[in-house]
């Protein structure tokens, strides 16, 4: 593939992501893929839990870099 491998992988991790959460009871909405912080807001049926979710697809074996503190982390997962 192309360029768009990158965009496809990742595409294709934040919907297993989505589907994974969902198997085990959250209700997942999807954000805007370009927009900064959760791709994913979760939510429990009663809507008192809710969380954020970041996700990254890898097309490679290298880390994940997270940054210099987690407390810059735009996703609260």
């Amino acid at each position: 593939m192309d360029v768009k491998s990158s965009q496809v992988t990742g595409n294709a991790a934040l919907y297993y992501a989505a589907w994974q959460l969902s198997r085990k009871g959250w209700n997942v909405m999807l954000t805007s893929r370009n927009a900064k912080g959760s791709d994913l807001f979760c939510s429990n049926d009663n809507e008192t839990i809710m969380f954020g979710v970041q996700s990254k697809g890898l097309t490679k074996r290298d880390p994940v870099g997270l940054g210099a503190s987690l407390a810059n982390l735009r996703s609260d997962w």
